[in-house]
């Protein structure tokens, strides 16, 4: 299947780190559709220089590179985890931790946007690395997800991460600070110039089953059983798919004045 020999390549890099690659798996499917949509919209030999905002674990850079993009990373708040990880995948050379006065076309916004508390600062960083008629491309949870909505309506739960992530937290970037609906992404995105829409949809890319609980097992997290209202809640995502799938998919275009 499209990407397999791409994913492998990157799964063997990372086989003696068993924490890495199952996160790695587990946000598989969301790594596949950001790849599509990218390959579809954005010709490798058109010049176009690609940062990864906010990579973490930078998987993406690792793959757009290996496609023939022209990409760096860019992580303000490397861990042992990141280092690792860039260590491993061998690409230092392209993960930078402070503006470096090189300008993109296409900023990369994969899980990023959800786990900033602060809005306007996320914003005030991307113009240090932006032209005047930047894109950004953003994946980031839909809060409206129909497995969400349904803990929202019978108040089981008030956000969508549980309260003891947050208990158990002593950073401000680790959790999800807040999750969006679409149009609040469009409104946000608008607030602050990036008007034009160019791809805007809802799309299903969670992991399996197995391997959610297979990274919660290495990553010592509490594992939990199937749901039982599972088919109800897939059924509910084909008769609604751009408001109950979970992941939000959103292209623009800051607008030149």
């Amino acid at each position: 299947m499209k990407f397999d020999n791409l994913f492998s390549e990157l799964e063997i890099a990372l086989q003696d780190d068993i924490v890495l690659l199952n996160i790695f798996k587990k946000n598989k499917n969301r790594y596949k559709k950001t790849l599509d949509l990218l390959i579809h919209r954005f010709d490798i030999n058109c010049n176009f220089k690609i940062l990864d905002f906010g990579c973490g674990n930078p998987y993406l850079v690792f793959l757009l590179d290996r496609l023939g993009y022209d990409v760096l990373g860019y992580e303000p708040y490397l861990d042992e985890v990141n280092n690792r990880c860039i260590e491993l995948l061998a690409i230092n050379h392209l993960i930078i931790s402070e503006p470096n006065n090189e300008r993109f076309n296409l900023i990369l916004l994969i899980d990023v946007i959800e786990h900033v508390p602060i809005i306007s600062e996320l914003f005030i960083g991307i113009s240090l690395f932006t032209h005047n008629d930047a894109i950004l491309f953003i994946s980031t949870p839909n809060v409206m997800r129909i497995e969400m909505w349904f803990l929202f309506i019978v108040r089981k739960q008030g956000h969508p991460q549980h309260i003891d992530a947050f208990l158990n937290n002593n950073d401000l970037y680790t959790n999800h600070q807040r999750e969006y609906t679409n149009n609040e992404l469009l409104q946000t995105c608008r607030y602050f110039g990036y008007e034009e829409i160019i791809y805007n949809k809802c799309f299903n890319t969670l992991p399996s089953f197995s391997d959610l609980q297979q990274n919660h097992l290495v990553q010592k997290k509490k594992l939990h059983s199937k749901s039982r209202l599972l088919f109800i809640f897939n059924f509910l995502k084909l008769l609604f798919p751009q408001s109950l799938n979970n992941n939000l998919f959103l292209i623009v275009r800051k607008k030149v004045r």
